[in-house]
Formats: C-alpha cells, sequence, structure tokens
C-alpha cells in the first residue's frame, strides 16, 4: 500500500476524482486526499464492516466530507 501511494506521489500530479474499488480500511483512498493528491474520492467496498472502518478512518483524518463511500461489488460477474 505505502508504496503504490509513494508511486503515485512520485508523478507530482494531482486529480480531482479517485475510486478506490475494494477499500477495506480505506488507506490508499485515504493517504491520497490526505496528500492533496486528489481533491475527492469514491471508496467502494462489498463488505459494510470494511466501509464502517473506512468511515471512521475519515472521520478520524477530517476527510470524511471529500470522500462518498459506496456498498457495491459492481465488479462481480
Amino acid at each position: 500500500t505505502e508504496y503504490l501511494v509513494d508511486l503515485i506521489k512520485a508523478k507530482r500530479r494531482s486529480f480531482d476524482v479517485a475510486l478506490d474499488v475494494g477499500t477495506g480500511s480505506g488507506v490508499i483512498i485515504l493517504s491520497l486526499l490526505n496528500l492533496g493528491i486528489i481533491k475527492r474520492g469514491v471508496a467502494a467496498d462489498l463488505s459494510s464492516k470494511a466501509l464502517a472502518v473506512a468511515q471512521a478512518n475519515a472521520w478520524r483524518l477530517r476527510l470524511e466530507t471529500k470522500v462518498d463511500f459506496k456498498l457495491s461489488d459492481r465488479l462481480s460477474s
């Protein structure tokens, strides 16, 4: 996870929005938001428990207004 965030950070670009599929605890999307690499995020997971953890983490980081949480398994066939 840290390596992925570091790779994106090294590109020295910013993005308006990003989608994190299978967000789990939200560490990737919340890190990108916290670093200012993205302005808004969408965090999707098929687990309501995982989304609850991600939402709690967003709240602790004061990023809850910058990310939308979606309960979704839209990538399943």
